[in-house]
């Protein structure tokens, strides 16, 4: 397991991560059809990342119904070749109920797991806590989900550090008690971001 960046353009094969860069940075700076104009082309050749990432972005004409099936389509398609970020957002839709999928916690967490081997870190903090819990359909493994919590907080991922230290404090799961440690893993926290 790894920790990737925040970036979804590290997913990319090599040709395309400068293109995919790009348009990450237009849509930071709200230039939304500027990297529209990036993904496009490489959309189109079937590439995953660009695939779902442009799927996260409406026309101003597209329905709400016609975007959110357009959004189903490319996350399911990019979530079946086994685009992490894909099977993440596929996660989320089951967990949440979100884009017309039903809820299905086990389903969702299924697919996190996926994400999570792939180095998702947000799906390797959602992994570690159903395995620390055995909670929807998990089957509990405290060893290793203390694993997959270590990678999601050395990636400063904010939610991972809050439970880490949380764990530290109360000394749950394995995690020896710590007080002092369980505050600088806090103080961490309070300076991370939460990201995906």
């Amino acid at each position: 397991m790894s920790a990737p960046d925040r970036r979804w353009s590290q997913w990319a094969g090599p040709e395309y991560q400068t293109a995919l860069r790009d348009a990450e940075e237009k849509l930071s700076r709200g230039e939304v059809e500027d990297a529209r104009k990036v993904l496009e082309p490489i959309a189109l050749i079937g590439e995953p990342t660009a695939v779902t990432l442009l799927s996260q972005i409406s026309h101003e004409s597209e329905a709400q119904d016609a975007w959110e099936a357009r959004q189903r389509v490319a996350v399911e398609a990019a979530a079946t070749k086994g685009f992490a970020p894909a099977l993440y957002l596929l996660g989320l839709c089951y967990d949440e109920g979100e884009l017309g999928y039903p809820v299905s916690k086990a389903k969702a967490a299924k697919l996190f797991a996926q994400a999570a081997e792939k180095g998702h870190v947000h799906s390797q903090w959602i992994h570690a806590l159903d395995l620390l819990n055995g909670s929807n359909g998990v089957q509990r493994d405290e060893s290793l989900g203390r694993i997959y919590l270590q990678h999601a907080a050395e990636a400063n991922l904010k939610r991972a550090l809050e439970s880490l230290a949380e764990f530290h404090r109360t000394g749950a799961f394995g995690f020896s008690r710590d007080e002092q440690l369980a505050a600088q893993i806090a103080a961490r926290a309070a300076l991370a971001e939460d990201w995906i």
